[in-house]
């Protein structure tokens, strides 16, 4: 098997498995295996052993089962496919020395509704990590700005400080084009210079976030269908 060793990542490639080892910081190196080229499946799992629920939160209809068709696999880019009854969703993986950009693209045939755990914010825009009993990660972002804007709701997360802070990126960009009939607008939301992800492992007091009843009662809110999802950063 084939080894390429960059500053993101230990890329792992043979005749049968396509493995990419992401190296998320000091604390967890996060093992995600992207593709079995023999039969064209990919299955993502994490280096603990629990299977990762990839975007899952996006499509209420299959609520994405575990195994996605290989379109396209290089050293550079993999690109995957999984269709539902009533919905598609094709997943993009670019990454490169310095950069890794996920981009997440659905079909319109039925609705994506964003959920929100009453206390994890931004929990659904990291594309790789899941929300396990042991560990809790979340986007330290500007949220109040971003939610207001795209969801037109007062929304407050004043976020503590966290445990652990295990990855740091020179720059960071989330982008998401809304369908809402209520505004049809392109959100654009650039992310400091500064941002960091946290692991979180104590008790979600530690959290303080003031969401809506709906959300208190961990059901889904903000019916925020989108079409397109990409975060990009650079290391």
């Amino acid at each position: 098997m084939g080894v390429m060793h960059t500053d993101l990542a230990t890329i792992e490639r043979g005749p049968s498995r396509f493995i990419v080892h992401l190296k998320t910081g000091h604390l967890l190196n996060w093992h995600l295996l992207l593709g079995n080229t023999q039969t064209r499946d990919v299955l993502f799992f994490h280096e603990n052993g629990h299977n990762n629920g990839l975007w899952a939160d996006f499509c209420t209809e299959c609520q994405f089962p575990e195994t996605f068709q290989v379109l396209h696999l290089t050293e550079r880019q993999c690109r995957l496919e999984k269709r539902g009854e009533r919905c598609l969703c094709t997943l993009t993986y670019d990454f490169n020395e310095f950069s890794l950009k996920a981009r997440l693209e659905l079909d319109n045939r039925t609705e994506r509704t964003l959920y929100w755990h009453p206390q994890w914010n931004f929990q659904w825009a990291i594309p790789w990590l899941e929300q396990t009993t042991q560990a809790h990660y979340v986007l330290n972002v500007p949220a109040r700005k971003c939610l207001e804007q795209a969801l037109a709701k007062q929304v407050d997360f004043p976020v503590d400080t966290l445990n652990h802070t295990f990855g740091q990126f020179k720059e960071s960009r989330v982008r998401c084009r809304s369908l809402n009939e209520e505004d049809g607008i392109e959100v654009n939301w650039p992310l400091s210079q500064n941002v960091h992800f946290y692991a979180h492992t104590a008790t979600p007091e530690s959290l303080h976030c003031r969401l809506s009843p709906a959300a208190e009662e961990g059901r889904k809110i903000a019916p925020f269908s989108v079409d397109l999802f990409e975060l990009e950063m650079t290391f």
